[in-house]
Parts: C-alpha cells; structure tokens; sequence
C-alpha cells in the first residue's frame, strides 16, 4: 500500500524545520565550546565564523559586536559561546546566533606566533628541501610518541595487521605540556642515531595549544635536520603542525603514518601471485617454443644428415646399376637374335663365307660392347670414388683421425679460445676416446702448423 506524502515547497519546509528547532527550550539558550575558525568581521556590522571540534563544525553569526570585546577573538582561539540556534533560510542552514562570548584559551597570541614562525621558516627555505624516499621494505621503524598516549597502539595495530615483519622502536617523550619540546629534540636525536630505516613522528588529536610542542622552532629545526626519513602524523586531518611542512611525507594521523610506512603484505601477496602466474605463463610458452624449434631442428637433422645423402647415393647406384644391366641385356639379346638369324642364313648359303663374316661382325660387336660396358663401368667406379671422398669430407671423425682434437666445456662445443678461463674443466674428443682436462692458462699465442 503506498503512502501518500505532503508535498513541501524548499521555502515551507525550511520553515517548517526552523519552527520545530526554535521551539525546543534547550536550543532557545545554549553554550557551545569550540575553536574558532573562518573569523569574517563584515564592515563592523556582523561577524561570520565557525566553531570546530575533532569531529565537527557549527556555523555562527555575531550581529551585535559592539556590544562585545572583540580583540582577543580570532582563529585558533578556544571560546564558549552563548546564543540561540536559528535557522539560515537563504542557505539552509541552522546556526548559532551569538549572544555572549567568553574565551576558554587565549589562542590568539599562539595563532599569531604559528603564522609568523611559518612565514620566517618559508623564508630561510626550510619547507624547500628535497624529500628523501621512503623505503618501500623498512626493516625497522623508530617511532616517537608518548608510550601512554593511543597513537602508538594505532601505530602497533596498523604496522601489525600490514607488515608484522618490521621492527619497531620506540622512543617515549612527552607530547604536550610546557617540557615536551625539548623531550622530542631528545627521542628524535636518539632514533636518528640508531640503525632504523624511517622515523614516525606521532600524536592523537587535541586542541591547538594541545599541539603546540610540533610548531616549536627547535622541534622544526630537529625535524629537518635528521638523516633518516621523517614520517608525521599529528592530530587529526584537518590539523596542520611546522613539522608537517620539513617531514619526508605528512600522514592526517598516527594510523596514516603507520600505514604510509610499510607496504601491505595481503596486496603484496597477491601481486607475488599475478607474477608467478605470468612468470609459469611465460615459462610454458618458452618451453612450447623451444620443443617447437627442437622438432624442426631434428626433422632438418634427418633430412641433411650424412647417412641419409649416403642412402640416396646408393640409392642412385642401384638405379645406374639396373639401367645398365638392362641395357647389357638389350644388346645382349640383340647380339644373340643377330647371330641366330646369320646363322640360319649360313645354313641356306656357303657356311664358310658367312663364318668368316659372322665371325667378323662377332669380333666388331664383341669389341664395341666390351668397350661400352667397361667404360659405363669406370665412370661408375669414378662416380663411387667421387662419393666416398665427399662422405669422408662430411664426416665428423675425419678431422681427428688426422690429430685435431674436439673441445667441449659443460657439454658445449669450444670455438674460441677467450670463453676459457682458467681452471676450466674441458673435455678432449679424440678419434679413439675421450679425456677430461684443466685449464691452466688462457692466452692468445697461435703455433703454425
């Protein structure tokens, strides 16, 4: 079932809301303590500022600043303030319409000192200098803070859940108070002298004056001066502090410190992983690459291989030696039908006369085929000779029948002399057998043969 809703114009029910909120006693009167910020006195007529905590900030107007003393008001002074909660209606906004201003901690002249003790620093250069690196890997971190306060169980439980490798250190100072710069000056010069990779400058949230000890000039110089990288994380994230502009690398707070300052193992396993996995990837297709290359390396080797031209040579023997044996017998046969038919027609004439011619052709034809076939027998004798020699050419033991010797190094052919170092262990082919050897010196020196 659906449920019909009012339709409200933006200006009703902004009215609508600012009648609900002025008509709760609680709101009709009210005192509010927070820092001042955004101080914006407007022509002596009004004021617009906000009042700030660590989680939140409420909007406020003064209508009636001659009626209150007003010098000691500005940023970063800590006040309660009395007055009426009223809705704004141009912006939708609720606010707090001061009435009365009572100043809580004179922040002002702390404020004043911050921006000129900045502006001198900006000045000399300090907030010019060049960043040293953050190692991605420490392998231990000094950490300065107080051991009572939370920012050093942040910094533990975060470096403990992100990279329970690293070592850490701590260096107990005070973080607050009138003493606490020169206990910091003490800690830090201590952790920069020990053998760490980063130092975390650390503290929870608090007030300004609560912060002061980090915007001292001699904990700014100290920061700046040290050796080994800096990593600040002081107050909250709205909270800047001198130390967070001569820091390596400013974190918002304690946790962001210890977060900036190791790498998380859960990312860095599952980026191990992606790589194995390319890395096996990769691996596969070389190894398919390299069987691919070895198949056509070997069908190349069986098809130039020495024994398979001898096979084709004597292939091509058989062939000549078949062609003339069938050629022997043609003209054998030939011969003999020859003779066959002289002598029939020696048996219808004078035998003697056709005898003596048949034994003439006889004698001719004895004389030419005797030389044809002694001759087809020498160019065959030649053409074997000629194979033999281009065997014995290609064959890989002709070399070192004759003394040359055939080196090898962890299984590999030696072509060169400078790929020997000494005491190599080689290994000596010769014709008859192998022999192992060492190296004992590498030089250039030819001996002519």
């Amino acid at each position: 079932m659906q449920v019909e809703t009012r339709v409200f114009t933006v200006s009703e029910l902004t009215m609508y809301i600012s009648d609900i909120l002025e008509s709760i006693p609680d709101l009709q009167w009210v005192t509010v303590e927070g820092e001042i910020s955004n101080w914006s006195p407007w022509r002596n007529r009004y004021v617009f500022f906000t009042l700030k905590d660590e989680r939140a900030i409420l909007n406020c107007v003064i209508f009636n600043i001659n009626d209150l003393n007003m010098k000691d008001l500005g940023d970063g002074v800590l006040v309660r303030a009395t007055g009426r909660i009223r809705v704004y209606p141009q912006k939708g906004q609720y606010q707090l319409q001061c009435e009365k201003i009572e100043v809580v901690s004179k922040l002002g002249r702390l404020y004043k000192l911050y921006h000129e003790l900045k502006e001198k620093l900006r000045r000399e250069g300090l907030f010019e200098k060049v960043k040293k690196p953050i190692p991605p890997f420490p392998r231990k971190i000094a950490v300065v803070t107080s051991r009572d306060g939370a920012a050093i169980r942040d910094v533990i439980n975060t470096i403990s859940r992100r990279y329970p490798l690293v070592e850490l250190r701590l260096y107990h100072t005070a973080v607050q108070g009138e003493g606490a710069k020169y206990e910091i000056v003490r800690a830090l010069t201590l952790a920069d002298s020990d053998d760490v990779d980063i130092i975390i400058l650390a503290r929870g949230g608090g007030s300004f004056e609560d912060l002061w000890p980090f915007n001292e000039e001699m904990v700014v110089r100290k920061v700046y001066s040290l050796r080994h990288p800096v990593i600040t994380g002081v107050g909250h994230e709205v909270d800047f502090t001198l130390v967070d502009f001569v820091a390596d690398l400013r974190a918002p707070t304690p946790t962001g410190a210890a977060e900036r300052s190791v790498p998380d193992m859960r990312e860095l396993l599952k980026h191990l992983d992606t790589m194995f996995e390319k890395a096996g990837n990769n691996l596969m297709r070389k190894l398919q690459d390299m069987d691919r290359r070895f198949e056509n390396m070997r069908k190349m080797l069986r098809v130039q291989h020495p024994s398979k031209k001898l096979e084709r040579r004597l292939e091509d023997c058989d062939r000549f030696l078949k062609m003339l044996e069938s050629s022997v017998n043609r003209k054998l046969d030939k011969t003999l039908w020859d003779l066959e038919t002289l002598w029939m027609e020696t048996l219808k004439g004078d035998p003697s006369d056709r005898i003596e011619k048949m034994e003439e052709s006889l004698g001719t034809l004895s004389g030419v085929l005797r030389e044809k076939i002694g001759g087809r027998i020498r160019d065959m004798e030649h053409g074997m000779t000629l194979i033999k020699e281009k065997l014995k050419n290609v064959d890989p033991r002709g070399p070192l029948r004759k003394g040359y010797v055939l080196v090898r190094r962890a299984g590999k052919i030696v072509r060169r002399v400078h790929v020997l170092e000494q005491d190599d262990n080689i290994e000596l082919n010769f014709h008859d057998g192998v022999a192992e050897a060492v190296v004992r010196k590498v030089g250039d020196r030819r001996t002519e043969v």
